[in-house]
């Protein structure tokens, strides 16, 4: 879902794609596509780290939650900017709870925070792929094949 929303990111103009992510099958796809940097950092510090640094300290406008790791909500708030978009994809199921600070990570932030539901994404994909946005080549195949 990640290199999706990625694709869709591109498609929409923004002005820089960063994607995170430990497996280097979908990093590599995610290069494929043309994003701007891919991260593949071990720790939640070196990964915001790493963001800070490709956004100026500010953090990113908009992140895309997709991995489906409840872990990744918090961490994916941190790497949000003051009055940006935090959008959660990846939760399709009950992984389990993880604690977040809504005073740090909400309020003082100004977090404009979205859950979208799968069909929603499916949907713009279909509809991406119907109108010829979206180029289905080999580095869709190889996603689909790894079971990552």
């Amino acid at each position: 879902m990640g290199v999706f929303a990625a694709v869709f990111s591109l498609l929409s103009g923004a002005g820089q794609v960063i994607v995170v992510d430990p497996s280097p099958v979908r990093l590599k796809a995610a290069e494929a596509v043309g994003v701007d940097h891919t991260i593949d950092a071990a720790t939640p510090e070196e990964r915001l780290s790493q963001v800070l640094a490709l956004t100026q300290g500010r953090g990113a406008d908009v992140v895309i939650e997709a991995s489906g790791n409840p872990f990744s909500v918090g961490e994916g708030m941190n790497m949000t900017r003051d009055s940006g978009t935090f959008t959660i994809v990846g939760q399709y199921t009950d992984a389990g709870e993880v604690s977040i600070n809504p005073h740090l990570q909400i309020n003082k932030k100004h977090l404009d925070t979205r859950g979208v539901w799968g069909s929603v994404i499916l949907w713009a994909l279909w509809e991406s792929l119907l109108r010829g946005n979206i180029i289905v080549t080999q580095w869709l195949v190889p996603i689909l094949r790894s079971g990552d």
